[in-house]
């Protein structure tokens, strides 16, 4: 009989390729996945075979965790892509499933919550891989784009409010609503439909608030830490501020001092492009923006103009203030300019200031703030020269 060698090869193959898929999935769930960065009162996360551990600063959090806060506890996590979660008081959520890698649109951020008040911070995920961003509760589930939220469920309810962003969507199997003006959201029943946006009114955002800030016992068991988030509702964290000169798109690799009267080539005209982070603040709610800019200076007359263009002019509102394709006209002095933020209807509504880098000016930031109506906006800009006019 002819003895068959590769059968034990096969067999032996097979127990290694269980073995190793074992191994990486313990491993996988080994990881922590986000870190303790706030927290009141008692907080506590149990794994997936039931045993609970209490929570501290700068406790890890891992894959499968549920996380739970007692009536006076309240807990901030970080994830290591920068996305914030934050828990308020009675509130218990399971991490469903977290992977990420920078610029993966294969990282997913799974969350399950059947009760409780929460605020959601999109960070890179929430560009990466906005489609994996979900948040699922007993009756829809929150999709993200990139922004903020936050929200109070029950196994009967969820009520969520848009607080700045790019927008949410919020789904279950009878239908889809998506929310883009902050201050906005919805309300779902269990087995019905979510409700069209309509603006939360005070008391609903005050609801929400108590809860989310509460009077949490600061030296209960684990307490400590910055709770900024919980002061500080209904606002998202100011704008980054601009690289590096060197690191704006296409500067060069050397950092550019700033430029002098002495250096720069007062026969031509140079024009300028780049980005702008901004913030628009509408009754106490802060929007993050995000835009373009184009100038035109030129340095026989001293003279600069140009336009700021920021996203989200699908708002109505920003045209109505001004804030779409405002004009800009300032008088550069030596290395920096300060001139007027003009709006729509040609009426002064606040201020611009910047300076030029390098040698021959080739680079130029600054930052700009308006107000009308109430309504403000600020921010920062920052870009390279992209053509030179010789006169």
């Amino acid at each position: 009989m002819k003895i068959n060698t590769s059968l034990p090869i096969i067999i032996a193959f097979l127990i290694l390729s269980c073995l190793t898929g074992a191994v990486s999935s313990a491993y996988a769930e080994s990881l922590a996945v986000a870190t303790v960065v706030a927290l009141r009162g008692t907080v506590v996360a149990q794994n997936k075979s039931g045993t609970e551990r209490p929570l501290s600063m700068k406790s890890q959090i891992f894959q499968e965790d549920l996380l739970k806060t007692d009536k006076n506890g309240q807990l901030q996590i970080l994830f290591s892509d920068k996305s914030i979660i934050t828990l308020g008081r009675e509130s218990e959520m399971k991490i469903a499933e977290y992977h990420w890698q920078p610029g993966q649109k294969e990282s997913v951020l799974k969350t399950q919550v059947k009760e409780g008040t929460f605020r959601v911070m999109g960070g890179a995920m929430a560009k990466d891989a906005p489609q994996n961003f979900k948040t699922e509760t007993p009756t829809a589930t929150i999709g993200i784009r990139g922004s903020m939220y936050a929200f109070r469920s029950t196994v009967q309810q969820l009520s969520v409010v848009f607080q700045g962003g790019r927008g949410i969507d919020i789904f279950n199997d009878l239908g889809r609503v998506a929310i883009t003006t902050p201050g906005f959201g919805t309300h779902v029943m269990l087995n019905t439909p979510p409700a069209p946006p309509s603006r939360f009114t005070e008391q609903e955002l005050k609801r929400l608030n108590q809860q989310l800030n509460g009077n949490g016992d600061s030296s209960g068991n684990g307490g400590g830490g910055n709770l900024n988030s919980f002061t500080a509702p209904l606002t998202v964290p100011p704008p980054p501020q601009l690289p590096p000169t060197n690191e704006l798109p296409g500067a060069p690799a050397t950092p550019f001092a700033l430029s002098t009267n002495a250096v720069i080539n007062t026969s031509f005209v140079g024009t300028y492009t780049g980005g702008i982070d901004a913030n628009y603040t509408d009754n106490n709610v802060v929007t993050p923006l995000t835009g373009t800019f184009n100038l035109t200076a030129n340095f026989a007359s001293q003279s600069i103009t140009g336009d700021i263009n920021l996203n989200h002019i699908d708002h109505t509102a920003f045209d109505n203030y001004g804030i779409s394709g405002v004009s800009i006209t300032s008088t550069p002095t030596s290395n920096s300019f300060t001139g007027s933020v003009v709006s729509s209807s040609e009426s002064i509504i606040g201020s611009f200031t910047g300076a030029f880098y390098g040698p021959a000016a080739e680079v130029v930031k600054g930052g700009f703030s308006g107000s009308e109506n109430g309504v403000t906006v600020n921010g920062t800009f920052g870009g390279n020269r992209t053509t030179t006019l010789i006169q």
